[in-house]
């Protein structure tokens, strides 16, 4: 693509074209970046960078799937504002990411063990193909245009590759400031807000599984019901006078028929979309749960996730949504008919009581503080790349959620 062509690209559009080239230039490329050269070369991986769509591309290519991936692919560039970039093995001699011990372990243990195993190892499932991703986002909050945000920074626990973590890290550093972007902005989050009712956090998960699963059997009743529904009551009566007449019946048939005709293309066009939507919901929740799995860490011997398995199906369902559904009108907030009308509402102007007076559940308060005791180590390496913590990120700028996690800023 030419300087030309890329000056017709929006700043997201063009962060996309550089981190797909990633590989191919020596100075992101992941064997000019690894220390270890010899150790990397000898696991015979070959670790390329690429975005979502061109992951599902190669999928496509060269996996056998009953999905028809094509629908969530796209040959323009990407409409929407989040993007997901994965550091994927496309070597044709590796086969798995077990090292000495695991082979040995996997020959000992039994068929249950063993399958649990593939599905974390082998490269017969395609996910396990991912060593690192990153989850990316333009202009969030009331960000400006050139603020890009680190949603998810993830290397995976089942890699044979090191320092896969930072060749992300660096990467989206280089081609973000080639991009245009001024500031990259992350939060770094903990658990330290479980179980808080302040932040309610285990409610909100709780009410949007019910909902979920409430709308699922609202939309299985609804087919039901249609299903249900019998021919028999729609067939005329066979003494009827409405039908005697021979001509009436002809000119009823043909009007019947452009009826048909014309409800037949639009529910042809609701069924589409509907099987688009199913594709991409059903599609992003098994990718999501999957690469989720993959973030896994452990404190002594206890398991536990940075950041929920909802929290990168969303990531990844927003990401294809406009690709998917690329005749979706993005002027139809333009619309006199979409506008607001504010003169009959009356707006309670009084002040709001302060339910945190000592600003505990704030930014700099104790929580806060808790969670940033927490998260000491991460925010210790995010600062060897020259992320500085910045409150403007949380507050003025409000780029992620209402949790006052640290956050920082790098500047570009």
């Amino acid at each position: 693509m030419t300087t030309k062509t890329l000056s017709h690209l929006s700043r997201f559009q063009k962060l996309d074209h550089w981190m797909n080239l990633s590989h191919k230039l020596k100075e992101t490329s992941f064997l000019e970046f690894t220390k270890d050269k010899s150790h990397y070369l000898n696991t015979e991986s070959d670790l390329v960078l690429m975005s979502l769509n061109d992951f599902l591309e190669y999928v496509e290519d060269n996996y056998t799937i009953t999905a028809k991936l094509y629908k969530l692919t796209t040959c323009v560039p990407h409409r929407g504002n989040k993007q997901v970039y994965l550091l994927v093995d496309i070597s044709q001699s590796r086969k798995h990411t077990m090292n000495a011990k695991q082979r040995r372990m996997y020959r000992k243990c039994g068929k249950h063990r063993r399958e649990r195993m593939k599905m974390k190892h082998n490269y017969i499932y395609h996910w396990t193909r991912v060593h690192a991703y990153l989850v990316v986002e333009h202009s969030p909050g009331k960000a400006d245009d050139k603020t890009l945000a680190i949603n998810i920074l993830c290397s995976s626990n089942y890699s044979n590759v090191k320092g896969i973590g930072s060749y992300m890290m660096k990467t989206l550093i280089t081609m973000a400031t080639k991009a245009g972007y001024k500031n990259l902005v992350l939060e770094v989050g903990s658990q330290a807000f479980e179980n808080v009712p302040y932040y309610d956090t285990e409610s909100e998960e709780e009410s949007e599984e019910e909902s979920e699963e409430e709308s699922c059997e609202e939309s299985e009743e609804e087919y039901s019901d249609e299903s249900d529904e019998s021919d028999e009551e729609y067939l005329p009566e066979e003494d009827s006078d409405e039908y005697s007449d021979e001509s009436e019946d002809a000119s009823c048939e043909e009007s019947e028929e452009e009826s048909e005709e014309e409800s037949d293309e639009e529910s042809e066009e609701e069924t589409e979309y509907e099987k688009d939507e199913e594709l991409l919901y059903k599609c992003s929740k098994i990718w999501g749960h999957n690469l989720w799995k993959q973030s896994i860490r452990h404190k002594g011997d206890t398991p536990y996730y940075a950041f929920g398995s909802g929290y990168l199906v969303g990531c990844i369902y927003d990401t294809l949504y406009y690709d998917v559904h690329y005749d979706v009108d993005e002027d139809i907030l333009d619309d006199e008919s979409f506008e607001i009308v504010f003169d009959e509402i009356e707006f309670d102007e009084s002040e709001p009581e302060d339910s945190d007076p000592n600003n505990q559940y704030g930014y700099g308060g104790y929580y806060y503080h808790k969670s940033k005791r927490e998260s000491k180590d991460l925010i210790g390496y995010y600062s060897r790349f020259g992320f500085k913590e910045d409150e403007r990120v949380h507050g003025e700028w409000a780029c992620f959620s209402d949790l006052p996690f640290p956050s920082l800023r790098l500047e570009l």
